[in-house]
């Protein structure tokens, strides 16, 4: 895993809240076996192998290219006009902080405190 726009972390982050979701239950019934852990690597699998090839086509298409220095770095027109959206202009920073399927912890799982 490259480290560009430290996705390591968020993927880290998503892979403890997949594996909570998947295992609590089977963990407090004290019957996890080889193929609950297997259906969490499963789940996850597909994230993991999405974020590492967006990472090798930025790091082949954009910083291979920029580290050469031979000529500047822009952005196509279209694209340049498109980021100028709100909308659009956040969809990156988005990708990068979320992923493209944003893991949420289950409902089940959240504890309710009693007020004090």
């Amino acid at each position: 895993m490259s480290s560009i726009g430290g996705v390591g972390i968020n993927l880290a982050i998503q892979d403890a809240i997949a594996t909570a979701n998947l295992l609590t239950e089977p963990l407090k019934k004290g019957c996890i076996n080889t193929h609950a852990l297997a259906q969490v690597q499963s789940q996850r699998q597909e994230a993991v192998r999405s974020i590492q090839t967006d990472q090798s086509l930025i790091q082949n298409r954009i910083i291979k290219r920029a580290m050469r220095g031979d000529q500047p770095l822009r952005l196509r027109m279209i694209l340049r006009l498109l980021l100028r959206r709100p909308g659009v202009r956040d969809c990156p920073a988005r990708m990068l902080a979320f992923g493209k399927h944003p893991k949420r912890i289950s409902t089940k799982l959240i504890v309710a405190h009693p007020s004090t």
